[in-house]
């Protein structure tokens, strides 16, 4: 997958762990001989929500846990949904999930720089209100001048 993923068992021990979930969370290509536990990177919260769906027998089919907090490296953390598949025992000799990662950070910023500009905007047009100016553009490959109505009327 190209997406952050791991097999946990039914504990939340990391049994393997893909390239870009290793990359992620700091993690050897053979997570499962560190015996990491997925639980552990977790807020208390999110570890609930985890542990209740690993644990849950009748659980069998697909879940997603919505805005939960991943910490890595001690300090840094992670907003993302886990989603969650439990595998049948035709697969694995013992109860598995996958949990595939992810990441909701790049939403978050994406969510601030499109604050920022819009603040930016209004204030643009702040200035220009306030200026009594207008703006104009020139497409010079369309050859083609476009103006707000203030500047047309400072033209006359």
């Amino acid at each position: 997958l190209p997406v952050p993923a791991l097999l946990v068992d039914a504990l939340g021990f990391i049994r393997r762990a893909n390239p870009p979930a290793c990359d992620l969370l700091g993690l050897s290509l053979a997570a499962h001989l560190q015996r990491r536990s997925l639980v552990q990177l977790l807020s208390v919260d999110d570890r609930q929500r985890l542990m209740w769906r690993l644990m849950d027998p009748s659980s069998q089919d697909t879940h997603v846990i919505r805005e939960a907090m991943l910490w890595f490296n001690g300090d840094q953390v992670i907003p993302c949904d886990l989603q969650l598949m439990r595998l049948g025992a035709a697969m694995t000799r013992e109860p598995m999930t996958l949990v595939v990662i992810v990441d909701r950070s790049l939403e978050d910023e994406l969510r601030r720089s499109q604050e920022r500009l819009q603040r930016q905007t209004r204030r643009l047009a702040d200035a220009i209100w306030a200026s009594q100016s207008g703006f104009w553009e020139w497409h010079v490959a369309h050859d083609r001048f476009t103006a707000d109505e203030r500047f047309a009327q400072t033209l006359g």
